[in-house]
């Protein structure tokens, strides 16, 4: 841990985001009492120690693998706090209201009321609403699978009276970073997301004045994960000069827009990129990353400017910041044919 905040989470200075991203949902068994599925955990993060560590346990230390910057985080939904034996409470910040509900195959279907995001058709349940994930990080496609692979030669080893595991991975997301810092509408993505540091921590870490009087979760953290497919037949239909009012940036430079003209046509800020640049990801472009405040209204209607609040100080939970760590994901569809493309949005906040 760094400054008490798990692992797997690049707050902090000099901070690098990895390349591949998986995110394991745990399942324990109904039979399973909380002092045995804490024995379990141990079990697991001993593994988790040595492939940290470099050393995959059937090989042992004489062989050594590089773990490629190999982080794992733990995390702990509701549903654990909620089992009968557990000693602690649920934090203060996973009531009911805070949560995204379980799809209605027969009625509503929104992930937060009033968001005006619904689940795909094809979700049928909300299979991240589990008791335990494990988030593992790396730069390479095998340390992330390695950690899948082990932990699964683990827990297969354990059975419940009913025959089965334990603790079940009943499933797993994976995705990947994009160098281009783009995402697969071709615009920008992720490049204002607070500066390294102290300004990160401060919106990740649960602070004594909104812990809810919970001392020990101070230091923790909310994580948000949602999984975002995109509509690139709908979204490639829209006009170039729309999608980037719609964005808030331009297409090519990433530059941010500050009004429309007379036709509609966005109006960027003129003084990027800097010279001798292109984009705004190019050094000296910085200052440009972070969108103005100082915008038309119909201009604050767009992504960039409704995601980033601009409300201080952001220790203050009513500033709505949250640190994102973005992974892209191309998938086949179930349609012949077809791919699907998107996000794997992670956040972290108080």
């Amino acid at each position: 841990m760094l400054g008490d905040i798990q692992e797997g989470i690049h707050w902090y200075a000099g901070a690098k985001p990895s390349s591949h991203y998986k995110l394991l949902i745990l399942r324990p068994s109904d039979d399973i009492g909380a002092m045995q599925l804490r024995q379990l955990i141990r079990g697991m993060w001993v593994i988790i120690d040595s492939l940290r560590s470099g050393i995959v346990p059937s090989l042992g230390p004489n062989y050594p693998v590089d773990p490629k910057n190999l982080e794992v985080l733990i995390g702990y939904g509701h549903k654990f706090f909620e089992r009968d034996d557990l000693v602690r409470p649920t934090p203060e910040g996973m009531i009911q209201s805070t949560r995204f509900p379980q799809p209605q195959n027969n009625g509503d279907r929104s992930v937060l009321p009033g968001s005006g995001i619904v689940y795909d058709e094809n979700v049928l349940e909300n299979v991240a609403d589990a008791e335990l994930v494990l988030q593992v990080t790396a730069n390479s496609e095998l340390s992330v699978n390695r950690v899948h692979f082990e932990i699964v030669k683990y827990l297969n080893d354990t059975v419940s009276g009913s025959g089965g595991s334990l603790i079940s991975i009943t499933e797993g997301f994976s995705g990947f970073g994009r160098e281009d810092r783009r995402s697969w509408i071709d615009f920008h993505d992720g490049i204002s997301n607070l500066r390294k540091g102290e300004e990160r921590r401060q919106v990740v870490a649960i602070k004594p004045d909104n812990s809810g009087g919970q001392e020990w979760t101070l230091n923790g953290t909310y994580m948000v994960f949602m999984r975002l497919p995109v509509n690139i037949q709908a979204w490639n239909a829209i006009p170039e000069l729309r999608q980037e009012a719609l964005v808030g940036r331009t297409k090519r430079s990433g530059c941010p827009i500050l009004r429309l003209d007379n036709n509609g046509n966005p109006i960027s800020d003129t003084r990027c990129p800097v010279s001798g640049t292109r984009e705004i990801t190019d050094a000296g472009n910085e200052n440009f990353r972070e969108p103005s405040s100082v915008v038309s209204d119909d201009i604050k209607l767009s992504h960039v400017q409704r995601a980033n609040h601009h409300r201080s100080p952001v220790f203050k939970p009513d500033s709505r910041r949250i640190y994102r760590q973005g992974f892209e994901f191309l998938e086949k569809s179930d349609e012949s044919g077809k791919i699907r493309a998107g996000l794997n949005f992670v956040s972290f906040q108080d």
